[in-house]
């Protein structure tokens, strides 16, 4: 089976679950947000492949120092993302500030898996941003398990 299939069949899943809890709740302005969603993994899948030939649209390759800002640029948005997403009092340029100081130190593992790779295909620099994306949104977590051995 194709990844092709594979994405599609998750795609059409998750719009089927979207519209089934827009019929239960009655919540709009959820659902759009969803529907928004789904629309950017779309535009996602089209540009990492072409359906019909399956050749990577996003050119040859990348170097490993755009792959790295990438990267940089995924850890920021994942911890803003958890800072908004956790938010529970008023926004404060000051709580969002400290994390992101620290996010270079997030970004280091990240980087140690780019090395001494001359060009990275579209579809590894996305996965990269992705994973960058998650671990800037669990950076806690990251640095907490982070420990030096013993």
């Amino acid at each position: 089976m194709l990844v092709r299939h594979v994405l599609e069949a998750c795609a059409v899943i998750y719009a089927v679950s979207v519209l089934l809890e827009l019929l239960r709740t009655k919540r709009v302005a959820r659902f759009l947000l969803d529907l928004l969603v789904l629309v950017a993994v779309a535009v996602l899948a089209l540009l990492v492949s072409a359906s019909g030939t399956g050749i990577v649209s996003l050119g040859t390759g990348s170097s490993p120092t755009l792959t790295v800002v990438i990267m940089f640029g995924g850890i920021l948005s994942g911890i803003v993302a958890r800072h908004i997403f956790y938010l529970s009092k008023a926004f404060s340029w000051l709580d969002l500030l400290k994390p992101l100081c620290i996010s270079p130190i997030v970004l280091l593992p990240l980087m140690g898996s780019v090395q001494g790779m001359k060009e990275l295909e579209a579809i590894q620099v996305v996965s990269f941003a992705l994973l960058a994306f998650q671990n800037g949104f669990f950076w806690e977590v990251i640095l907490e398990r982070a420990k030096p051995q013993a």
